[in-house]
């Protein structure tokens, strides 16, 4: 029970990595806060505006935003996404640098190949090399939330190894 007496504020909650990472957390400990809308969402800057100067006042906090591998790189048909992905990764970085002082930590989790239509997949299905489930992006994000308070983690991206993601250079 890491978390206990900790509060996590999750957005997109209503189901998903929202959910899973929801419950994830809880199962550490922490209270629950589950935020969830449909529509276009500038949900990562109102959040961030409304609960940083909760997290400065207590000097301590941990902030993790879910990109994407497109916040990386381009990928063609999703240009709009891709757009998105890049803004959220440019804003958590610059907030990163801006709370470091207070000793608040923010990481990015960019995952690729996420079963999010929660379709059943076999663990013994070769398909199961393909596709991340919530629920195991879900326990990184909870290991990023229950390090110690000296250790920080910037960007983390996960794939499956059937991905197919081949290394540029």
């Amino acid at each position: 029970m890491k978390l206990e007496h900790q509060v996590a504020l999750i957005t997109g909650a209503s189901h998903g990595l929202g959910l899973a990472t929801a419950r994830s957390l809880a199962a550490e400990g922490a209270a629950i806060a589950c935020l969830a809308r449909p529509g276009p969402l500038k949900g990562a800057f109102l959040t961030l505006k409304s609960a940083l100067p909760w997290l400065i006042e207590r000097k301590r906090g941990t902030i993790v935003g879910i990109a994407s591998l497109w916040a990386w790189v381009g990928q063609p048909n999703a240009s709009a996404y891709a757009a998105a992905k890049w803004g959220l990764r440019g804003l958590l970085e610059s907030v990163a640098l801006e709370v470091k002082p207070y000793g608040i930590r923010v990481s990015i989790v960019s995952p690729h190949n996420m079963n999010s239509a929660g379709r059943a997949i076999s663990s013994e299905s070769a398909e199961r090399l393909h596709h991340l489930e919530p629920s195991e992006v879900a326990s990184l994000i909870a290991f990023l939330c229950t390090a110690p308070d000296h250790v920080a983690v910037g960007n983390v991206t996960v794939w499956p190894v059937g991905a197919g993601i081949v290394s540029q250079g």
